[in-house]
């Protein structure tokens, strides 16, 4: 005996289903399924900020001179560190100091946070100074450990006008989100 599938579907379409919120949103075991795929991305990037940053310093061979007068300076980068994205300090009208992602993608610019490096120079095996210098700004990562939004509940996600399913993983560079694959495949040329 065939059972006919078409006997179940209505003669007119109905727009019952549409009207009910709970159709558009995903499943929660959808939402943590989101959460993973972006997980590995963020913990690299995140890892590059505990240490990363610090190994690749420390590979970077010290500069020595020597001056007429036969003084040996040496100068050595000991740390660089990136800092949360941020506003200029000396913004007039503003009351918070921090950028969130919503503000980069709708004015077109790059969610980014402050280079720092601490450079120690010596003379004759005599450390003088210790300097930090902000030498520019990288591109930082969507909710990894300096991200403003990291931390943030779903509620306080909305009130600054990001998604309450924000999973991350990516960069926001001039307003577009990039997002770096983790597997590279050669380039077939057909």
């Amino acid at each position: 005996m065939a059972v006919n599938v078409w006997e179940s579907v209505p003669e007119n379409p109905s727009f019952k289903y549409l009207q009910n919120i709970d159709n558009w949103k995903p499943r929660e075991n959808l939402y943590q399924v989101l959460q993973g795929i972006s997980k590995a991305h963020v913990e690299s990037f995140n890892y590059v900020l505990r240490e990363g940053l610090t190994r690749a310093v420390q590979d970077i061979v010290p500069l020595e001179l020597e001056l007429p007068n036969e003084d040996r300076i040496k100068l050595e980068i000991r740390d660089a560190v990136i800092g949360c994205p941020t506003i200029h300090k000396d913004s007039i009208q503003a009351t918070d100091f921090r950028v969130y992602p919503v503000e980069c993608r709708s004015r077109g610019t790059t969610y980014k946070g402050k280079l720092q490096l601490t450079v120690v120079w010596s003379k004759n095996g005599i450390v003088q100074d210790t300097i930090e210098k902000i030498v520019g700004e990288v591109p930082v990562m969507v909710k990894s450990n300096v991200c403003n939004i990291a931390r943030m509940t779903q509620k306080q996600l909305i009130r600054k006008g990001e998604e309450p399913e924000e999973f991350g993983g990516y960069f926001i560079v001039n307003g577009n989100e990039k997002i770096v694959r983790m597997l590279i495949m050669q380039r077939r040329n057909y």
